[in-house]
């Protein structure tokens, strides 16, 4: 279930104001598997240059594929370590940038605190008011 489904938030609208209210460890930790990301990305673009240099020398070839399926290997377990940080960070620390917001919330985001904060980090905090009664009950 998407963040949006269980909390109202638009994480891509919310995350920019929730990194900067997260605590210096998760920062820290952030920022490592960032790198991590980055990482496997620039490998990837050696791989690319090594085809290039495969057209004047063969076995460069070999190289390049190996460095490709190494980038994809440590990109697709850095990229999944990210998404669960990012994941984590949304669960322990919605509720703190409610309140360094403004909402008045205690206990895990609810849906309706969740947009409420998704439309005023939006610019769009003047249709708070017309969001009373949402989400509809079933």
């Amino acid at each position: 279930m998407s963040h949006r489904q269980e909390c109202g938030l638009d994480l891509p609208s919310v995350w920019p104001h929730l990194r900067l209210a997260l605590p210096d460890t998760a920062r820290a930790e952030m920022k490592e598997a960032g790198e991590a990301v980055s990482e496997a990305t620039t490998l990837a673009g050696w791989a690319v240059l090594y085809v290039a240099v495969a057209y004047l020398w063969w076995p460069a070839f070999l190289l390049a594929a190996g460095l490709f399926l190494t980038a994809r290997q440590r990109g697709r377990r850095a990229a999944q370590a990210y998404a669960l940080l990012v994941e984590a960070a949304t669960r322990l620390h919605a509720d703190d940038l409610a309140r360094t917001l403004g909402f008045d919330h205690t206990g895990p985001l609810d849906a309706r605190t969740g947009q409420a904060m998704t439309l005023l980090v939006q610019g769009e905090g003047h249709l708070i008011p017309l969001t009373v009664g949402w989400p509809r009950q079933r």
